[in-house]
């Protein structure tokens, strides 16, 4: 019973690096307005490329959005842990702040691309959904796995 419970929480672990994988891997946006090989060559900024050069932004507001890949990365180190969960938690409102400024198009971040749709951000903001739910389910099974004992 013990190994059955615990890897429902390990295959949402594993999505959410696969998913985050996916996106490093992605535009950040596309424009839906193009055609295939347009879009290709678009010469657009994919999510490795944001991952490696993020640390740039520093005194801007952006730097704290590019801040929540650490906190993903250190919530799959310590996903058993409870902190893993807060981590991830606090790191996916930090990465929010990069869509709500996308949307509402308040204009409070250095990247003014509104007129081009997010596109890898949303499979960014899906591995950390992932993490929420592994870091939560695992939890919960512990609760289980000690009251069975």
């Amino acid at each position: 019973m013990k190994l059955k419970t615990k890897l429902k929480s390990k295959y949402f672990l594993i999505a959410s690096i696969i998913v985050f994988a996916i996106s490093l891997l992605l535009p950040l946006y596309i424009n839906l307005n193009e055609s295939l090989d347009k879009l290709i060559n678009y010469g657009e900024i994919y999510g490795y490329q944001a991952l490696l050069l993020g640390w740039m932004t520093f005194p801007y507001i952006d730097f704290f959005c590019w801040l929540a890949n650490f906190t993903l990365l250190i919530s799959w180190v310590f996903y058993r842990k409870q902190f893993a969960n807060y981590l991830v938690s606090a790191g996916t409102v930090l990465a929010f702040l990069f869509g709500i400024n996308h949307v509402t198009q308040l204009d409070f971040m250095e990247v003014h691309d509104y007129e081009l749709n997010l596109f890898g951000y949303w499979f960014w903001i899906i591995a950390m959904l992932l993490q929420i739910v592994a870091t939560k389910l695992y939890q919960k099974e512990k609760i289980i796995l000690l009251n069975e004992e």
